[in-house]
């Protein structure tokens, strides 16, 4: 929700993309960044959640996170255009430890880090410097740490994840005349659906509907014979569903 300076609400939004959303930051353009966690079949997600200065969504990245349970604490823009979130991991019983994942503009996931060590209790503060550095501090076995994580560092990661541990969605251009192409990214072979609705919530174009193996797939959505206006792009893989907006100008 946001409200003004009076405290009145000026929009209010929904979102059925994750299960919770934490901490918000505010992107240069005036939108938001918000992290979050999703629950899937096969575990958690941890999310990022791209909204305009309107609330509406423009991108969602989940992350899998091969743990028993985790906590989303902080998300900073970058200078870049992207954002930097990091959470706390369980896996070891009572054992945590930090998360931290970086994604551009567009919300492709650059990379994710873990520091080795377990025995955090929280996080406490994230900072994206100008070069690139990242700065996170928080609690270690009961004492203040600061950590930095250097962009050649960053880069050189081998533990960086790959991108089919993600389930993405986005359209590109948009909005776009006479077509556009929506690329997709699946964490797991699934039964899959890609389904392009008018306005009115009338089926437009079907152009995917079987089973996708895990990675990156593109579909190409020629609207030539539409007239313009908002269209919605419904894509259902496994227990995801992702809606993206697709604007046709002629």
């Amino acid at each position: 929700m946001r409200v003004n300076a009076e405290g009145d609400s000026v929009w209010m939004r929904f979102y059925d993309e994750t299960n919770h959303l934490f901490m918000p930051d505010t992107a240069a353009d005036g939108g938001f960044f918000v992290s979050g966690d999703y629950h899937g079949t096969d575990g958690p997600y941890f999310s990022i959640l791209r909204t305009d200065s309107a609330g509406e969504v423009m991108w969602v990245h989940h992350h899998r996170a091969n743990v028993m349970e985790l906590v989303p604490t902080m998300i900073r823009a970058t200078p870049d255009g992207g954002c930097v979130a990091a959470m706390l991991v369980n896996n070891q019983g009572t054992a945590q430890q930090p998360l931290i994942m970086r994604v551009d503009s567009a919300g492709n996931e650059l990379w994710v880090k873990s520091p080795d060590s377990t025995g955090w209790s929280s996080l406490g503060g994230l900072i994206a410097l100008d070069d690139g550095t990242i700065l996170f501090a928080g609690t270690y076995l009961s004492d203040f740490c600061l950590l930095a994580l250097e962009p050649e560092t960053q880069a050189s990661d081998q533990r960086t994840r790959p991108l089919a541990n993600s389930f993405d969605v986005l359209a590109r251009p948009n909005p776009f005349n006479p077509s556009t192409t929506i690329s997709l990214t699946i964490p797991q072979t699934a039964r899959t659906s890609v389904v392009v609705y008018d306005i009115m919530g009338r089926e437009v174009r079907t152009l995917h509907a079987g089973v996708l193996e895990r990675g990156a797939h593109e579909f190409a959505f020629d609207g030539s014979a539409l007239p313009s206006g908002l269209y919605f792009a419904q894509v259902t893989s496994g227990t995801f569903v992702a809606t993206r907006k697709l604007l046709l100008l002629k």
